[in-house]
């Protein structure tokens, strides 16, 4: 019987909280495939076995053989259960780790990483559920605290979410674990403040946690002034977006539905609809929304960018590069819009008027911090420029 003496390594939060389940960032770079061949009983560091799980298919295959031959071992359940996670497939992952607890209904692990996929299939309460067992068969566990702060953060129980967050916090100083203390002393100022903040503020608030890539964070302030009013629309547009970034394509068109309910002629709701259902590929009803925007709002810059990039998938570039020309025209620090304007022009085999958009795009990504694009951009000038 082939030994799994490997380990995945941690699961890393958008916080930066490391070991936790709940706010896993999935979309992590999956650049490249490892091509070494992977032997279960190797050492490996925790670093060099993450990547492993990321990126090497054959990971997958020696998992699912050790399970066809030994279909009652528990740790190759734990293990393939993580890879699922990373693969953003949680509905398999759901399955591993029930498997894993049938095998061995006392494996803490197995509950809390559970947790984690059921939580990003937005079942909260089968997630709560999990991590309370967790704190059942390991109190002293402070990842299974924090992971069910989020839950209670989430459900807008804040008094919980707080006392979650403060034994953890107080969990992880006794163990020695000091990053993870700050970071949970700050997810508690967090939500302590959020009783001295009006609407308008919490809001902003989560506008710009959104902004910063934490769309849990976001959600959990849109939750909130929800639950105190839930007829506010802005918090119903800025929840959804927060959705669509996660890939909750229907919870997000479930809560821009609702917003324009509440308000027809909101424009930013039908933009960012329009938004979620070009990336399912509905691409009429992608269009309808996006005109449905700029019907409201004549001036909306973003939503002509993103109706050009829509024109572009449909083959029009024309229309396309009509779009990219009258976002800049209303916007000009859209980067993406000179950037995207630059490939029209190029493909136009307007040469010259391609190099000095993505020229204007590099300048905007770097004046605005947007290193990775900027760097992008410059390769692509390079190699027109060639």
């Amino acid at each position: 019987m082939m030994k799994l003496g490997w380990w995945i390594g941690s699961i890393v939060m958008l916080t930066g909280l490391s070991e936790s389940a709940i706010a896993v960032s999935p979309s992590s770079n999956r650049t490249q495939f490892f091509s070494e061949q992977y032997q279960f009983n190797e050492s490996r560091s925790p670093q060099e076995a993450l990547q492993i799980a990321h990126y090497d298919p054959e990971v997958m295959e020696e998992l699912n053989r050790e399970i066809r031959q030994n279909p009652n071992n528990a740790e190759a359940y734990h293990q393939r259960g993580l890879l699922w996670i990373h693969v953003e497939d949680y509905q398999k992952a759901v399955a591993d780790f029930s498997a894993e607890i049938r095998i061995n209904p006392n494996s803490a692990q197995g509950y809390n990483f559970r947790g984690t996929a059921l939580f990003w299939l937005e079942q909260y309460d089968a997630a709560l559920a999990d991590y309370n067992q967790v704190l059942k068969l390991d109190p002293t566990s402070a990842i299974a605290y924090f992971n069910r702060g989020y839950i209670f953060r989430h459900k807008s129980e804040i008094s919980n979410a707080i006392a979650d967050f403060q034994q953890g916090a107080r969990l992880a100083q006794n163990q020695g674990e000091t990053q993870q203390y700050q970071e949970a002393s700050a997810i508690i100022a967090d939500l302590e403040a959020i009783a001295t903040l009006n609407p308008p503020e919490i809001l902003k608030r989560g506008q710009e946690k959104a902004q910063n890539a934490d769309y849990i964070g976001a959600i959990a302030d849109f939750n909130y002034i929800i639950q105190q009013n839930p007829e506010n629309v802005a918090a119903y547009s800025n929840r959804g977006s927060a959705q669509m970034a996660l890939g909750n394509d229907q919870s997000a068109i479930a809560d821009l539905n609702r917003a324009l309910a509440i308000n027809p002629r909101y424009a930013e709701a039908y933009h960012q609809r329009g938004n979620v259902y070009a990336d399912t590929n509905r691409l009429s009803e992608a269009l309808a929304d996006l005109n449905q925007a700029l019907a409201i709002n004549p001036r909306y810059a973003e939503a002509y960018y993103d109706r050009g990039r829509l024109y572009a998938q449909r083959d029009r570039p024309d229309l396309a590069l009509q779009d990219y020309t009258q976002a800049i025209a209303l916007d000009p620090t859209l980067a993406e819009a000179y950037y995207q304007r630059g490939f029209a022009r190029y493909e136009r085999q307007d040469t010259q008027g391609a190099i000095a958009d993505l020229q204007q795009a590099a300048t905007l990504f770097q004046t605005q911090n947007n290193l990775l694009r900027y760097r992008q951009t410059l390769s692509y000038l390079n190699s027109i420029q060639r």
